[in-house]
């Protein structure tokens, strides 16, 4: 298995109210890699994410909220091909965010969204040889929030385990902010990378 690193493009920084720009990253490889795809193991969680005064939020009602249809599809898995020297369909870039929000942050509230991921590069010209069902948009057994990257709910048959771990962690609290505190609705955003396997 090639080894697989990436540099950071965008680090997030912090909004207000829950809002944030996205970490935006590149993939790399060594040169002269043979064929195949970089497949990452995401996980979105939302904990204590809720409107002031009100109960958390389900799952089901962040997703809805989203404007995402159908069960959530927050543990999910993606793949960057990379043949002949380039990378398909788009370019070897990962970006950490929601590109669709929705009403997500319309109302005052506070939470916790962590974003997991787990990478490595794989060697193949198929990506039904690692499990069955992918799709881009939500298609087949695809994640919606991969957008136009192939993904799969499925879990893939792996030679070898990720080698590549990384989150981060998003943290508001507004309630009980004034309107025009902007330093108390301030987002708060940290990253961590795990030390790379062998």
């Amino acid at each position: 298995m090639a080894a697989l690193s990436f540099t950071t493009l965008s680090a997030p920084q912090g909004q207000i109210n829950g809002q944030f720009t996205p970490w935006v990253i590149a993939w790399q490889i060594p040169n002269q890699t043979p064929n195949g795809y970089v497949l990452q193991h995401m996980q979105i969680i939302f904990q204590g994410v809720h409107d002031c005064g009100l109960d958390n939020l389900s799952d089901d009602e962040i997703w809805s909220r989203m404007d995402y249809t159908g069960p959530p599809r927050l543990d999910y898995w993606e793949a960057w091909q990379y043949r002949d020297g380039i990378w398909l369909p788009i370019s070897n870039t990962d970006s950490w965010g929601f590109s669709q929000p929705g009403s997500f942050y319309s109302n005052d509230g506070e939470g916790t969204v962590i974003f997991n991921g787990m990478a490595g590069f794989y060697e193949g010209e198929d990506l039904a040889a690692f499990c069955g069902e992918w799709g881009t948009d939500g298609n087949n057994d695809g994640s919606p929030m991969s957008g136009a990257l192939m993904s799969t709910t499925q879990t893939p048959d792996l030679p070898n385990p990720p080698t590549i771990q990384r989150s981060m962690r998003i943290e508001w609290h507004v309630c009980g902010c004034d309107s025009d505190d902007v330093e108390c609705r301030k987002t708060s955003v940290t990253t961590a990378i795990a030390p790379q396997n062998a």
